[in-house]
């Protein structure tokens, strides 16, 4: 089912659009009797369209286009918009954390949310039904239920931000169809503009009820626009209001849709929050000349003789074109290289704004160099960049073994590793099981505890390997293993550090589990990979060898070639603390199952 529409304001989510120009242009309207009312200091949107989903959910590929076009007339209409395609659960409560906690503080301002993308309505288990919106990289609950929860944003809590803002007219939108606590809301008649407009008001519009499919085509959206554009203005005073908007989108979206659709719209029930309403001025020709104005003023005093040469223009409104885009592009590539630095953003995502940078600015520009310059700085951030999913280990030298340790663990040997990547969590069931649907295999049981955001376990090894081979992975082997768990920190004892713990893993005497627990339940070691000790054991490539290493394999040594068992490392929920040493190997045979192992992927440099 298609989602809501939400609009955030934040510097960082870019969709590199003319979209964030700043206005700063104070509105004011005149009531029926012409008295002068004062409305806004500034107006800000974040649209955001959701359509390219990772995790199970069909795409949308309107989901975009019908953002794109929001964010278009609503620029058209004074406000201040950031655009946001794709985004990441990380991108989007960012967005709205900033937009709740920093754009929403001045009470002057008017803010508009409107998300286009998959919503979802889940039963909980105290009767009610919660809506959700659904960023990208949040999976189908029947994947992984627990993921899912985490990362979808609930209707409850937008309510919650509603109330924090402290901006006085808030309108959110959503094209979408769910259900939630937040829809029971007031109704109210379209009325004059008035000074009781300028009061407190948060107001709801979905684009459809509970149990209705809202199409990827969106009339809601084409409705949406016609209705701010002046369609719904029911008393032609050349204001439209929240109230009107919804009122006008219940007709007319019924009507198209053949009653298959029925948008819902209202004020939250709260008195300090249901007297204003918010309003769009879709005439307001002044306003919009003096932003155009002053963007044209800004774009004609710029002089970057370096970057274009404005000899050989012949026609002024082609000069202006081109100093226009090339400005636009010089601004949003700066933006992105700040946002790539940034730690918290998915790789992922991060790939994704690049190549949203490529396709809006693909066209050459016949009068500079710099814009081929910035396309090719692009292209090579994204051959640069890896799946978050996993962490870069560069290479290098380490003691591999340990003199303190078991038989099985000399000799002790100075191993030479190549680059490679490794899974910062161990395969979860919902992973899991994804792979099993689409390759028609049966699921092995897990325990009765296990849940979708746990380790898998009951995993053969040679299953395990066709698990990492669809994913374009492999084992790892035990060196690179071991390698990765003591995080470049020589002499270190667990993958956490030196001192013994039982609230730092997952292992029999730690404090309160006797069972595997969600994969990001630990503190990560210093590569930032979670529960390299402890938790489930995990499969590695090489064939295990009781009698200890092969002493002359020291560059990426594979073990030995044939054998009975498979290395395991890591100790698991069931082992005592002296199995969770970096250096601790077990061998166990390869075809059966085992509930206290289970595995992750890792890539070498030039894998495909």
């Amino acid at each position: 089912m298609k989602n809501m529409i939400f609009i955030f304001a934040t510097l960082i989510f870019i969709a590199f659009s003319s979209f964030s120009q700043d206005r700063g242009v104070k509105l004011k309207i005149k009531d029926s009797v012409g008295n002068e009312i004062s409305l806004y200091d500034e107006s800000y949107a974040l649209v955001i369209g959701c359509g390219k989903y990772e995790v199970g959910w069909p795409e949308l590929p309107n989901a975009i286009n019908d953002a794109i076009k929001v964010a278009d007339i609503l620029s058209n209409q004074g406000f201040n918009v950031t655009l946001l395609k794709n985004p990441s659960f990380i991108e989007l409560n960012k967005a709205v954390n900033y937009f709740v906690y920093h754009i929403g503080l001045n009470s002057n301002n008017r803010i508009l949310f409107y998300y286009a993308g998959h919503g979802y309505t889940m039963k909980m288990s105290y009767g009610a039904n919660m809506g959700y919106i659904v960023p990208v990289d949040a999976p189908l609950p029947g994947i992984d239920r627990s993921e899912f929860l985490s990362k979808a944003i609930s209707m409850q809590m937008f309510e919650t931000y509603a109330r924090q803002i402290q901006s006085k007219h808030v309108l959110y939108i959503f094209d979408s169809c769910f259900s939630g606590t937040i829809f029971a809301l007031s109704r109210a008649i379209p009325s004059s503009i008035s000074y009781k407009t300028a009061k407190p008001v948060r107001q709801f519009i979905t684009a459809g009820d509970e149990n209705e499919e809202v199409p990827d085509k969106s009339v809601f959206n084409s409705q949406f626009i016609a209705g701010i554009n002046g369609e719904a203005d029911c008393n032609k005073d050349g204001y439209v209001t929240g109230t009107e908007l919804g009122d006008f989108l219940q007709n007319t979206v019924v009507n198209y849709t053949r009653e298959s659709q029925h948008p819902q719209y209202g004020k939250i029930r709260d008195p300090n929050l249901d007297k204003g309403d918010f309003v769009f001025v879709f005439e307001s020709g002044d306003l919009l000349n003096k932003n155009k104005k002053s963007v044209k003023e800004g774009l004609q005093s710029i002089n970057d003789p370096l970057a274009m040469n404005f000899s050989k223009y012949t026609n002024e409104k082609d000069k202006y074109e081109w100093i226009k885009k090339l400005e636009l592009m010089k601004s949003d590539f700066n933006k992105a290289k700040e946002i790539n630095k940034d730690e918290n953003i998915s790789v992922i995502n991060k790939k994704r704004m690049w190549n949203d940078f490529l396709n809006i600015y693909n066209e050459d520009n016949p009068y500079a160099e710099l814009d081929d310059q910035m396309r090719q700085i692009a292209l090579n951030m994204i051959n640069t960049l890896e799946d978050t999913s996993s962490v870069f280990i560069a290479g290098g030298a380490f003691v591999m073994g340990s003199e303190k340790g078991k038989s099985n663990e000399k000799p002790v040997r100075n191993i030479k590793i190549s680059s490679f990547h490794i899974d910062r969590v161990e395969v979860s069931v919902g992973q899991y099981q994804a792979f099993c649907l689409a390759t028609n295999r049966e699921m092995p049981k897990q325990p009765d505890w296990s849940s979708e955001s746990c380790p898998v376990v009951n995993v053969q090894y040679e299953d395990a390997c066709d698990y990492a081979k669809w994913k374009g992975k492999r084992l790892p082997t035990e060196a690179e293993w071991e390698y990765a768990a003591k995080g470049g920190i020589e002499n270190i004892i667990y993958p956490w550090g030196n001192e013994t713990s039982n609230k730092k893993a997952n292992f029999n005497g730690s404090d309160g589990w006797d069972k595997t627990a969600p994969v990001y339940s630990f503190a990560t070691n210093n590569y930032g990979i979670y529960c390299m000790a402890g938790n489930v054991a995990e499969w590695c490539s090489d064939w295990y060898s009781p009698w200890g290493y092969l002493e002359n394999d020291l560059k990426d040594p594979q073990g030995t070639k044939t054998g009975d068992l498979r290395v395991i490392r890591g100790g698991s929920y069931k082992s005592k603390i002296d199995d969770l040493r970096c250096t601790a190997r077990q061998g166990k045979d390869p075809r059966f199952r085992y509930d206290f192992v289970g595995f992750r992927c890792a890539k070498s440099i030039d894998m495909k």
